[in-house]
């Protein structure tokens, strides 16, 4: 599945897949994460020059039938989006 950075899926299983991360409101280094930093900048809270934090969608969700709450989560490795 191709995805670009910063899309957030919503998925059946209550863990972060690889190149992905929930979406908790963690906050994350940009010298670590300046690709995704590019994108979605301090919109979501940090100092918006060492630190910028992930969207918090954490809250009452869907289940899947085995009652796992589904999980939000944000990409952090895939295409770049680029504008036409």
């Amino acid at each position: 599945m191709d995805t670009f950075f910063g899309q957030i899926l919503l998925f059946a299983f209550g863990y972060a897949p690889v190149n992905f991360l929930p979406c908790d409101g963690a906050e994350l280094a940009v010298s670590q994460n300046d690709a995704l930093f590019a994108l979605i900048g301090n919109t979501f809270g940090g100092d918006g020059d060492t630190t910028f934090n992930l969207p918090n969608l954490v809250g009452p969700t869907p289940s899947n039938s085995g009652g796992v709450a589904l999980q939000y989560c944000i990409c952090v490795d895939g295409l770049w989006p680029v504008h036409p």
